[in-house]
């Protein structure tokens, strides 16, 4: 488990690389995402799943962004309204659910992620 953590951590792009692209901004949230989820598994630390859900939330965030260059940073809620963070908000909250309700289906959980997953990087800008 620690290998492929560290491996997902180094996936993480640097901010200050030559290459950063605005892809890389939705990869490093994915690498650092899957490096947390990686370190809950292995710690059973639930501050890493925190971590985890924040990084979701930060791809949503930046998603939204992208979408729309001009929105006002100063006005309350468009962020926070917007499909992008609703949709990221729901899958946290559906996966926190299938936890909460007893031992998960782990592989469950894990292809409704990926088919969420899937759907939901199709809306990205």
């Amino acid at each position: 488990m620690q290998a492929m953590e560290a491996e997902a951590t180094s996936m993480v792009p640097d901010e200050d690389d030559d290459g950063w692209v605005l892809e890389s901004a939705y990869g490093q949230n994915g690498a650092a995402a899957v490096s947390y989820a990686l370190s809950t598994w292995r710690t059973d630390d639930p501050q890493h799943a925190v971590w985890v859900a924040l990084q979701v939330y930060e791809v949503a965030d930046y998603a939204f962004w992208q979408a729309n260059p001009n929105a006002d940073a100063n006005e309350d809620g468009p962020v926070l309204r917007s499909e992008f963070v609703q949709t990221a908000l729901s899958a946290i909250d559906q996966a926190l659910d299938t936890v909460a309700s007893g031992p998960p289906l782990w592989d469950d959980l894990r292809q409704r992620a990926e088919v969420d997953g899937r759907s939901w990087a199709a809306t990205y800008p």
